[in-house]
């Protein structure tokens, strides 16, 4: 996320000087959840996960405990039993199957992150970016008129 600051801020050539201290947050905790919900909910997870997102993302300060987010969900008890997922997310089997699919998208499809796009240009260097929200950075990067291969 500091690097997309960074490229953002030159841009318009604003200087931008973010320190951060601690590591970044992991969304190991994030991602569990929604497995976990996938799991008990194959027909509702879309409805749900924009929930979820939105009660989890739209807050400006991030609890440690990441299953508060579900109590806003207002998924319906019948549906979802919130003790479940938690139990589903936390289990060791679970570690182990996020884990493995993990490893299979860096080694056989040479992801290293979810999802981390790289553009290029001929004659230019590379631009990075995590996330399909850097959609709006890429197109700035590419240019008007950019032709797509």
């Amino acid at each position: 996320m500091v690097m997309n600051f960074q490229r953002t801020a030159r841009e318009p050539r604003t200087p931008f000087n973010l320190k951060i201290d601690d590591a970044p947050v992991s969304s190991f905790d994030d991602m569990s959840v929604l497995i976990a919900l996938k799991t008990l909910l194959p027909q509702e997870v879309a409805r749900v996960t924009r929930k979820f997102y939105v009660a989890r993302f739209g807050n400006i300060s991030f609890p440690g405990d990441v299953f508060s987010y579900l109590d806003p969900v207002h998924t319906p008890q019948d549906l979802l039993n919130l003790n479940k997922v938690k139990a589903i997310a936390q289990s060791e089997e679970f570690k182990v199957a996020f884990n493995n699919e993990h490893t299979n998208l860096v080694n056989n499809h040479c992801a290293f992150g979810l999802p981390w796009i790289i553009v290029q240009k001929p004659g230019e260097e590379h631009l990075e970016c995590f996330w399909g929200s850097e959609l709006s950075s890429i197109v700035h990067w590419l240019g008007p008129g950019y032709e797509h291969s």
